[in-house]
């Protein structure tokens, strides 16, 4: 175990790289750190934004990363040398969280505020392809890299197909944490205090719901996208999904 002293504020954003050799840290004090996981180490201080850095992505290769904060603006990072290499400047108010797909050919930024839209962005030209209105804050990107879960400005789980830029379903009220299974079949969607649905997201079904005590503060799917961990307040929840039983298990 050990305990990463470096920033001089709270943080809000963690990724780990795929390749398992560093991790990344969002913070309030206007920088983002890399850590190399064996040492303990910060390897790089990644300074440029202006307010806030509130979300981190790493790609896949693990060669580069991108942030985003409260300016509005997406920094992409070259995690070698800790330069930045583009700057998205696309939002008009507060950047609130960004993910990369699975290729690593194209990145999503959400905006909050003056600005509730998912932005699509060609990494390579650091270009803005799409903008999905009506959506922003959290977001996050299928495995396979065709569609895209982001909270709407009515509180709920938009679901936007990538190729053609259109909302195909919109799930549930939900006030931020949520969380797609890693086979794409599941998302899990809080909704008011301490209630998670989840829903079968091929036929946009909820198939069950279940309650915790405190505010749910995050959620995510273990590898089998069977189990699912729900942290609140009052603690962390494990439960196990199981198709066809009326409710899941928990642990």
């Amino acid at each position: 175990m050990a305990t990463l002293i470096g920033h001089s504020a709270h943080v809000w954003g963690l990724a780990v790289s795929p390749d398992g050799g560093y991790l990344t840290s969002a913070s309030s004090d206007s920088t983002a750190r890399i850590w190399d996981l064996k040492s303990g180490t910060c390897t790089r201080v990644l300074t440029g934004h202006t307010g806030r850095v509130n979300a981190v992505a790493i790609a896949p290769d693990s060669t580069w990363l991108v942030t985003i904060g409260d300016e509005g603006a997406a920094r992409i990072w070259d995690r070698a040398s800790g330069s930045c290499t583009a700057v998205l400047a696309g939002h008009a108010g507060r950047g609130y969280d960004v993910a990369i797909s699975p290729d690593g050919t194209w990145l999503a930024t959400g905006g909050e505020s003056d600005d509730p839209a998912v932005r699509i962005w060609h990494v390579a030209t650091s270009t803005v392809t799409a903008t999905l209105p009506g959506s922003g804050g959290k977001l996050a990107i299928s495995p396979d890299g065709t569609w895209i879960a982001a909270i709407n400005d009515h509180w709920r789980v938009a679901i936007w197909d990538v190729a053609t830029r259109t909302n195909t379903a919109t799930l549930t009220a939900s006030w931020g944490p949520f969380a797609i299974s890693p086979d794409g079949v599941w998302i899990a969607a809080s909704k008011h205090f301490g209630e998670v649905h989840i829903w079968h997201r091929p036929s946009h079904r909820l198939v069950t719901s279940m309650r915790i005590d405190g505010t749910v503060s995050d959620c995510v799917w273990a590898p089998d996208s069977r189990r699912l961990a729900i942290a609140s307040n009052r603690g962390i929840y494990l439960f196990e999904l199981r198709p066809g039983s009326p409710t899941p298990t928990t642990g």
